[in-house]
């Protein structure tokens, strides 16, 4: 007996505070009628899913127009957040094009012409069910990809599976509060149809035996908003700088998350992505020719071996642990930099001041799975860091870049020095090492002090001010399991 999988699991999802879009899948499959690309309706039922219940429910939208990838419905009891004309689907179906072109030339394709045997996708606009209230809510859910929506009601059935299908190539975008045509809503758009090419290149390409870790889904769909033209969303950047291990790998529904793994993504887009071509990118993603599917830091190292790069993951995040360590001092030392992010800038109304650093710590405290923590010493002569595990880190003290600290080796500093520890592995460390030093005042103690870390909520309400409005934030997937991921993009307010 085969185990009941529910497809709709693996749903990217993208939470907004004030502007949430959704679009939902045109059902026009078996349950709902013909599904052919000369047969598309001027007002058909697709299949929604309540975010809060998880039930399904039926909804009926309108044909509003077309552009050469698309096809656009909006819902029919839906009440926008800004009138939806057909001069505004025809802005969003050219810039959706846009995105299109650029996106499939890095990653490569959606499933096409797919389960409709359509060779367009269908946007579907609706105010999606995510319990947003505008007195109350900080965040709400600004659009989805949900897999199952690739499949067959038969194919479902056959893996036990009583999801429901539009049986469409399909994305959802949020209209009330989300607002069609802005960054934001384009920037959920380029982000989940990133999501459903990952799926076909690598789920659907290696027979469903293969599911992208989250962690690199996100990390792909992120590079993916740059890539085809969209401005970069810098509140990412302040919630890393503020919270540095929080931490990606052990994936959680939190902005922070994704925070991280965008500056990681970041690093890994301006060292390599112009020298290959932009092919480390669709290397990681596809399936390759003889079949064998990596995911996660096998799909990473496999991306950086086919472009002739002779480095492991961990020599990568030692090297971005530098990039960010010697952008916070205002360094930049090829290859430990970020071509266009300077983490001491001003972007708009966002203004850098470096990472969180603990000043003169004993030891560095836990670190889950591939994390990292950044310290400070003042006034020292000598200092040693003794690892434990797969702890190991790096140094800087105005002069030298030691890029592997060894352990338990004392090194000359002339009066400040700054580290970088990492967990290079994907087991927790309840404690990653302790430090050892000589000060250069005599009787002087290295008392822990409090990081400069802002609470997560103040942070945000600070954004929230700094923008004049919503505040987007990507709270990720909510779940991911077979046969494909329901990809969630949360903005928070």
């Amino acid at each position: 007996m085969k185990p009941s999988i529910s497809l709709f699991t693996p749903i990217f999802l993208i939470v907004v505070v004030t502007a949430v879009m959704g679009l939902f899948f045109v059902a026009c499959g078996p349950e709902h009628g013909d599904h052919s690309s000369d047969s598309a309706q001027y007002e058909t039922v697709f299949w929604s899913q309540d975010i809060v219940s998880s039930d399904y429910y039926l909804t009926t939208a309108k044909l509003m127009g077309s552009s050469r990838h698309a096809r656009f419905y909006l819902e029919t009891d839906a009440k926008p957040s800004v009138q939806i004309t057909s001069n505004l689907i025809g802005e969003i179906g050219r810039k959706f094009d846009a995105i299109y072109e650029r996106a499939t030339s890095v990653f490569g394709s959606e499933p096409k012409p797919g389960v409709d045997g359509d060779y367009k996708i269908i946007i579907l606009l609706l105010d999606i069910r995510d319990g947003f209230n505008p007195d109350t809510s900080k965040s709400y859910v600004a659009g989805f990809f949900a897999s199952r929506d690739l499949f067959t009601r038969e194919q479902l059935d056959e893996m036990n599976d009583d999801s429901k299908t539009n049986e469409h190539e399909m994305i959802y975008l949020d209209i009330n509060p989300g607002k069609p045509g802005t960054d934001t809503f384009l920037r959920t758009l380029a982000h989940e149809f990133t999501h459903m090419i990952s799926f076909n290149q690598k789920t659907m390409a290696s027979g469903l035996r293969v599911y992208e870790q989250t962690w690199l889904d996100e990390s792909m769909a992120m590079l993916a908003e740059e890539i085809t033209g969209l401005p970069p969303y810098y509140p990412r950047v302040l919630y890393y700088l503020n919270e540095p291990d929080f931490g990606f790998y052990q994936w959680k529904m939190d902005i922070r998350s994704y925070a991280v793994a965008y500056m990681w993504a970041k690093y890994l887009f301006d060292r390599f992505y112009e020298p290959t071509g932009g092919k480390i990118l669709s290397d990681i993603v596809r399936t390759p020719a003889d079949g064998h599917v990596r995911a996660g830091i096998g799909a990473v190292e496999y991306g950086l071996q086919q472009n002739g790069i002779d480095m492991t993951f961990d020599d990568l995040f030692r090297d971005w642990n530098l990039a960010v360590l010697l952008g916070s001092l205002g360094e930049s030392i090829d290859p430990y930099t970020y071509s266009d992010l300077d983490l001491l800038g001003t972007y708009d109304k966002y203004q850098f001041s470096g990472v969180t650093m603990t000043d003169n710590p004993d030891a560095t405290g836990a670190l889950n799975p591939w994390c990292h923590r950044f310290a400070k010493f003042d006034s020292i002569r000598k200092i040693a860091f003794d690892a434990v595990g797969s702890a190991k880190a790096v140094l800087y003290d105005g002069a030298q870049v030691v890029s592997d600290v060894e352990s338990g080796k004392f090194y000359d500093i002339d009066s400040t020095a700054y580290f970088c520890i990492r967990n290079s592995s994907a087991e927790s460390l309840e404690e990653a090492g302790i430090f050892e030093t000589q000060s250069s005042k005599e009787n002087e103690s290295n008392e822990i002090s409090t990081p400069p870390t802002e609470h997560f909520d103040d942070l945000m309400d600070r954004l929230i001010e700094l923008s004049g409005g919503p505040v987007s934030i990507d709270v990720g997937p909510m779940m991911r399991k077979i046969p494909g991921p329901a990809s969630f993009s949360r903005l928070e307010n």
